[in-house]
């Protein structure tokens, strides 16, 4: 859509705004200040908490952490979103870190609190910031607790977010002590995450399987999986740096034209990035800048 096409007064309710993002990236300023209208008009403090919340996501998504962590409200919420925004949006680590301490030991495993777009429960959250710092002593447990929220739920369904936690906790400690099965956990992580809308809810986790595949040295499907990002007519988090995961894995499995439009679309977004994100931006530029030079 042309945003010279958007009526001056739309206001619309914040899931459009944010299902345009998904789909036109290069929006995301007119998107931002329709949302900043939209907060201006919201009188239930469920539909600020909406707006909030995907102002944040933009916000992060544009490149701003500062400006996001500013809008996060309290809780646990607030915590499961520091810690995901750190691990994979360019998130403050130094925040992420406080969330992980005060979320050190808890055995909550629903959402409540938690943004329906994060789908990651405070068990899931905390253990993920551990094995992200190499500590994986404590994914059994964690996964005994993600586990037992579905304990009487029939095995033919698809699996819910945390039984999809469970395993990829699992997947990454056994990649991380260098066991045996770590390369067909990975594979069959890999071909769980490809259900499709059977699995509506992930988020962040196509990015976590990415990565555990660039460590196996399987570029082309690392970046595949860089590529599920999900759009189901809502906001998708974390779409920066599936672009720039997409662009990045594809330009180590030799597909240019794809890397081409994974910096590309990155770049959209994070035009306005704040000074602490410009070294990773620039690294894009360069990247997209060598690739386009050295295209046919």
């Amino acid at each position: 859509m042309d945003t010279a096409a958007v009526p001056a007064d739309f206001i619309g309710d914040a899931q459009s705004l944010a299902f345009s993002l998904s789909f036109q990236p290069n929006h995301l300023p007119a998107i931002r200040e329709y949302m900043d209208r939209l907060a201006r008009r919201t009188v239930t403090d469920n539909a600020r908490n909406r707006v909030a919340l995907l102002q944040t996501m933009l916000a992060w998504d544009a490149g701003q952490p500062s400006e996001a962590s500013s809008r996060l409200g309290t809780g646990a919420g607030r915590d499961v979103a520091r810690i995901l925004a750190a691990l994979f949006w360019s998130g403050d680590t130094t925040e992420a870190r406080q969330a992980a301490e005060r979320l050190a030991g808890t055995r909550v495993t629903d959402l409540a609190g938690v943004p329906t777009e994060l789908a990651t429960s405070p068990v899931c959250a905390a253990a993920l910031w551990d094995v992200a710092q190499g500590r994986t002593s404590g994914v059994p447990g964690a996964a005994q607790l993600l586990r037992e929220t579905a304990r009487t739920r029939d095995p033919a369904w698809p699996p819910t977010i945390n039984q999809v936690c469970a395993t990829l906790l699992e997947t990454t400690a056994a990649q991380i002590n260098g066991q045996p099965q770590a390369r067909a956990m990975v594979d069959s992580l890999d071909r769980l995450l490809q259900l499709g809308p059977s699995l509506i809810g992930m988020s962040w986790q196509n990015l976590a399987v990415a990565g555990l595949l660039e460590k196996e040295g399987q570029y082309a499907r690392a970046a595949a999986a860089a590529r599920r990002t999900r759009q189901y007519y809502v906001y998708i988090p974390f779409l920066a740096t599936y672009y720039r995961e997409a662009g990045r894995l594809a330009e180590r499995a030799g597909e240019r034209d794809r890397a081409i439009e994974g910096y590309a679309r990155y770049l959209d977004l994070r035009k306005d990035a704040e000074p602490a994100l410009q070294e990773e931006v620039n690294q894009v530029k360069q990247a997209l800048a060598r690739l386009t030079a050295e295209k046919p």
